[in-house]
């Protein structure tokens, strides 16, 4: 648990397509039993060597999903946050 409403969850998935399936079928499931919800997901050590640059990668693709489904309103506070994640990977790289 990242937050109260905010969850990490670690699959085996050996690609980037494979763990966006399992992400897709986990929300299926879900939506299925009225719990609606959207995973963002990333893929070691593909995507990421580590925590922070992973969860940028899966941060990038929950928002985007969220924003494309129509679910996504940022605030001040949220649009503030986003604006944050590509910093902290520059500062990485």
């Amino acid at each position: 648990r990242l937050g109260p409403s905010r969850f990490a969850i670690l699959v085996s998935a050996r690609t980037p397509s494979r763990a966006r399936e399992t992400s897709e079928l986990l929300e299926r499931s879900l939506q299925s039993e009225d719990v609606p919800i959207t995973f963002g997901w990333a893929v070691y050590p593909q995507e990421g060597n580590e925590a922070l640059a992973l969860f940028a990668v899966a941060i990038d693709r929950l928002q985007s999903r969220r924003l494309i489904r129509g679910e996504w309103e940022p605030t001040a506070a949220s649009a503030e946050l986003v604006d944050e994640f590509p910093a902290a990977r520059v500062a990485n790289e």
